[in-house]
């Protein structure tokens, strides 16, 4: 009762090992666990049975001596049958060898910690509250192994916290694409009452309907595992340094929900923001229409895409920081090109023999004139125009500029007509027609 309790907690304030393990003996095993102190299972260890185990591990898995070993000699080792773990792991889960091998020399505490009825239990819990399939259960316990050694009852509850209209209220479908995207949200304690702080600050901050909320969910889980506290703060940051209205804002957060819960510490969104105005040459007038246009850009990584992005188009057409600003607030979608998928092959095609005529910076000042231009597709459309007219004889540089990128493929096939005559002239002769007045016979005079 409560004296109980307070002797365990004033024990456990002591520290004392030999007083916790001598109350765990009064106490008794908790769920029916065994739990020996390392004496005792270093004693039932004998040689002979760490050998079988050993071997038996080194021919089922191929795992390796050194690895066996630490698995069977560790101080939480449960339960004298590793293979009964191993092979529903294999037979139930379809964990291949090499997987397992890794989760092991990973994590040897978990699994040596594990029960077989626990894992089956527990598997079998998750499989059905969520109706996953063999395969989904094995990406997602792949991801977080120690899901491994929770009971059903935590899996239940967590699984409940998602579908409960005091929680989340998904339905069953919903619940298990966000766990399918986001299976870390299984580890979280005390889920119910997370998830309805974030409901209520999503509702009070960007005045979000239960529908809205439900979408930016499923589109974006991870956003119920992070601290709700950041949502205002990453707010303001924004309507301050855009001078964006909280409509636009809102506008905004909802197709780029990964901007709510940017790391504080760091001033993550608001290093962010500068990196963008420093790169591409922007005013703040400028970052508001980008942001309010483009809100993806907000989650394009400035490091590792923005920025090598940006510099490689400068010293490609050898552009000045109001050429760039130029460029990038008449395509705004070229901020989130890819560069190796994207930029770089047309970098390529502009720099080979269908285009030699010209130099870079006389490319360059074509683009400055159509920025819309550098976002089409190269195979479907830039190639095969280039081709098209240096087949009909008509030179690229001759061109005032390169609207017919622009055009569409009905307007194209007339603009070849007009640079390309010959090539579309009626090989037949064209019959005059005769005015209707006039007729065989009749005076060379028409009738007035």
């Amino acid at each position: 009762g409560a004296e109980g309790g307070r002797r365990c907690s004033r024990f456990c304030r002591m520290g004392s090992l030999a007083t916790l393990l001598l109350w765990g003996l009064v106490c008794g095993p908790p769920r029916g666990r065994l739990v020996r102190p390392a004496a005792l299972l270093s004693a039932a260890r004998t040689d002979a049975w760490l050998d079988e185990q050993i071997r038996l591990l080194t021919s089922e898995l191929e795992l390796s001596e050194t690895a066996a070993e630490e698995l069977v000699k560790h101080t939480t080792l449960v339960e004298a049958d590793l293979l009964a773990k191993v092979r529903f792991l294999r037979t139930e889960l379809g964990y291949p060898k090499a997987r397992l091998r890794e989760m092991i020399s990973a994590h040897p505490k978990l699994m040596a910690a594990c029960l077989v009825d626990d894992l089956e239990s527990n598997m079998s819990t998750l499989g059905k509250g969520l109706q996953l399939s063999e395969e989904e259960l094995r990406k997602i316990t792949s991801k977080v192994p120690t899901l491994l050694r929770y009971d059903r009852q935590t899996v239940r509850a967590r699984i409940a916290a998602l579908m409960s209209p005091r929680g989340l209220g998904l339905s069953t479908q919903d619940a298990r694409c966000v766990i399918r995207r986001c299976p870390s949200l299984l580890q979280l304690r005390g889920p119910e009452g997370r998830y309805r702080a974030i409901r209520e600050i999503l509702r009070e901050l960007l005045e979000w309907e239960d529908e809205e909320i439900l979408d930016v969910v499923k589109r974006f889980p991870s956003i119920l595992k992070y601290n709700p506290a950041s949502y205002h703060e990453n707010f303001q940051t924004l309507k301050k340094a855009t001078q964006m209205s909280e409509e636009e804002l809102r506008t905004v957060f909802h197709k780029v929900p990964e901007a709510l819960v940017y790391s504080l510490n760091t001033k993550l969104l608001l290093n962010k923001l500068a990196a963008i105005k420093s790169c591409c040459g922007f005013d703040d007038e400028d970052l508001r229409m980008v942001c309010r246009v483009f809100p993806t850009i907000l989650k394009i990584s400035t490091q590792n895409n923005l920025v090598p992005k940006i510099t490689a188009i400068r010293e490609f057409f050898d552009y000045s920081t109001p050429d760039l600003r130029k460029l990038c607030m008449g395509n705004k979608r070229i901020l989130g090109a890819s560069l190796e998928k994207n930029i770089k092959p047309k970098f390529e095609f502009l720099s080979g023999p269908l285009v030699a005529s010209m130099s870079r910076k006389e490319i360059g000042r074509k683009l400055l004139d159509r920025p819309r231009v550098l976002g089409f597709s190269l195979e479907h459309r830039i190639r095969p125009r280039f081709q098209r007219l240096l087949d009909a004889g008509v030179k690229i540089e001759s061109l005032s500029s390169w609207t017919f990128l622009e055009l569409t493929d009905a307007k194209f096939d007339k603009f070849m007509e007009k640079v390309a005559p010959a090539l579309h002239s009626d090989p037949k002769p064209r019959i005059k027609k005769r005015s209707a007045c006039h007729r065989p016979g009749s005076s060379s005079k028409p009738r007035e």
